[in-house]
């Protein structure tokens, strides 16, 4: 793996604030604001509420407990579950004593977690259920790297009697064992963390051939957590709402590491099938989803404009032409005329604020969309709607975001320009060239693969674009037969 250590060597740095590595900015944000609010999940149809503190108690007793068990750094731990606070307990804390952490889609099928499991060479295996721990038990004796099973929900589970397995909260309890008789260990383990060290892999979906695990290191996360933060302004005040999966980059940046860089609050679904009723009780005041949510949530509208009277129909057609018309003055940052200024407060007050709030959104300062195209229509509905709606371009090899549309510079059509520390080409036949410090260390295990997608510090996407004049970048196709849809 020469091309590999190169990569490794050669990675670019980034710091925020005085925070070099993810695991110092954890343990500084847990000890800034402890009592405050990180994460609030709901369960049978309660909101729960936990504290840094108690994120940073969790992790610290789940590291430990790994630690206990004879994790060692560099080691490869899994997690395969549906977004939840266990799965960010126990990501941080095996992050905190050096573990190298691999997210597994709770959709994958027992063959694909084995995949995972062999090539990453796990050798802890968090499963959120009696579920997904089937699926690893049914491959375990095809993984001899696999040492030990952990389970988040013991439901149906608790005549298990398997050596390897073990509950969460037994974990926790070794973890708070070992605390006790080892003291000093975990801040001696969080200081060993360098920014080129790998931290997490994100595999990829593996249309052109097997998954491939996108190597990305504490310094390309901190890199991407200060391009969030500066893009969009995201702050302390900030409600954001959880429910696409961990194992994907953009969950991992927007739920996990971005709020850790801006003590925002993160709100965790009950279920997928309940995320527009879950967005009305928790009020997010930033909302990023991929085109298939927003779809969904103006198709919703659709269906009840139609159930609704004449009046309703009419009131509600009346209230998105004004929006439109306003939209495009707060667009091009003008002054909304006084006229269309008064009749857009009225109709927004009597028709577009109820239907923000029947979505979940009108608290949000701004709604973002990613992951695959999005029909610029609806972009400007949800404009006309009264929130701003920003299409974004990245992919996994550079850690999250590449281009964006943001306030006062947004060109609907684009996905927007170069973010900030970002550079953005087009090569000869038209590929999308990305060179930034969030480019990934390259492939796990794969230096043939590493090579051909980072070239002298370009990252070869695989989409053809254009950038026109102003520098807003619009992507016309992909350079392979590759279908993405509208989920991402």
């Amino acid at each position: 793996m020469e091309a590999e250590e190169d990569m490794a060597v050669s990675s670019p740095c980034c710091s925020i604030d005085t925070f070099s590595t993810v695991v110092e900015m954890f343990e500084q944000r847990v000890a800034a604001s402890a009592d405050e609010v990180a994460i609030r999940q709901k369960d049978f149809g309660l909101w729960l509420e936990f504290t840094w503190r108690d994120w940073g108690d969790h992790a610290r007793w789940i590291g430990l407990g790994l630690k206990a068990l004879g994790l060692e750094r560099g080691d490869v731990v899994s997690i395969a579950s549906e977004v939840n606070r266990e799965w960010m307990f126990s990501d941080l804390g095996a992050l905190g004593v050096g573990a190298v952490v691999n997210g597994v889609y709770p959709t994958d099928s027992p063959s694909q977690v084995e995949y995972l499991i062999a090539d990453s060479g796990t050798r802890f295996y968090f499963a959120e259920d009696e579920e997904q721990l089937d699926k690893v038990l049914q491959v375990r004796d095809r993984t001899p790297s696999l040492e030990r099973i952990f389970v988040f929900d013991m439901r149906g589970l608790r005549d298990l009697n398997d050596r390897m397995c073990m509950s969460f909260d037994d974990l926790l309890q070794l973890g708070q064992q070992y605390e006790g008789e080892h003291h000093g260990v975990w801040e001696t383990e969080t200081r060993k963390a360098r920014p080129a060290d790998l931290m997490i892999l994100i595999y990829t979906s593996g249309t052109t051939g097997p998954p491939k695990g996108s190597m990305i290191s504490h310094a390309n996360m901190l890199f991407m957590v200060r391009v969030l933060r500066e893009t969009y302004q995201l702050d302390s005040s900030e409600e954001l709402l959880g429910f696409l999966p961990l194992a994907h980059v953009a969950g991992r940046m927007f739920y996990t590491f971005a709020v850790i860089g801006t003590g925002s609050t993160i709100n965790l679904v009950e279920d997928l099938e309940t995320v527009v009723r879950d967005s009305r009780e928790a009020a997010p005041t930033a909302h990023f989803a991929v085109p298939r949510v927003w779809e969904k949530q103006y198709s919703m509208v659709t269906i009840l404009r139609k159930e609704a009277t004449w009046l309703g129909r009419l009131a509600l057609d009346m209230a998105l032409q004004v929006g439109r018309r306003r939209a495009q003055f707060v667009k091009e940052q003008r002054s909304v005329p006084t006229s269309l200024a008064v009749a857009y407060f009225l109709l927004d007050f009597l028709v577009l604020k109820n239907v923000r709030k029947l979505l979940g959104i009108n608290r949000c300062k701004w709604l973002s969309s990613g992951g695959a195209p999005i029909s610029p229509d609806l972009i400007e509905w949800f404009w006309a709607l009264g929130r701003p709606m920003y299409e974004v371009y990245g992919q996994t090899e550079c850690t999250g975001l590449a281009t964006a549309n943001v306030p006062g510079d947004t060109r609907i059509g684009s996905v927007g320009k170069a973010v900030p520390g970002v550079e953005v080409a087009l090569s000869d036949d038209q590929e999308i060239l990305i060179r930034s410090p969030g480019t990934i260390m390259g492939y796990w295990n794969n230096a043939e693969k590493s090579a051909d997608t980072i070239q002298q510090g370009w990252l070869y996407t695989g989409d053809i674009g254009r950038i026109d004049d102003d520098g807003y970048v619009y992507i016309v196709d992909r350079k392979k037969d590759i279908i993405i849809t509208s989920g991402g």
